[in-house]
């Protein structure tokens, strides 16, 4: 009985442990590819100031001066946080996500 525990088990604990390893990937790929907020610009969108502050834990502030003003803000922040995985999601559905990958990387482990 045990040796088919064994059997059964240890093909388990490798593929839950790749899946760990790829999900802890991904999540150290996706956190480093987060916007820069810094800086500013205009546009004829706004009808007063926007203020996105970042904290030391990476938390935003949006302050406005008024709900339409804070709606764009909330809006341009999000866009912003959400362009690397929407590009990445965009080749993936092309096929085209391995260029994201270099060859020097690939070389690497092998």
């Amino acid at each position: 009985m045990y040796k088919s525990l064994k059997i059964i088990f240890i093909p388990v604990l490798i593929v839950a442990i790749i899946a760990l390893v790829l999900l802890l990937q991904s999540w150290l790929i996706m956190s480093s590819e987060t916007a820069k907020l810094s800086g500013s610009f205009s546009t004829g969108l706004l009808n007063g100031k926007v203020e996105i502050l970042t904290d030391s834990s990476s938390f935003y502030t949006v302050k406005a001066e008024s709900p339409a003003d804070l709606a764009f803000g909330l809006g341009y922040l999000n866009a912003s946080e959400k362009l690397f995985e929407t590009s990445f999601l965009l080749l993936a559905i092309k096929g085209e996500a391995s260029k994201t990958v270099s060859y020097t990387h690939l070389r690497a482990h092998e």
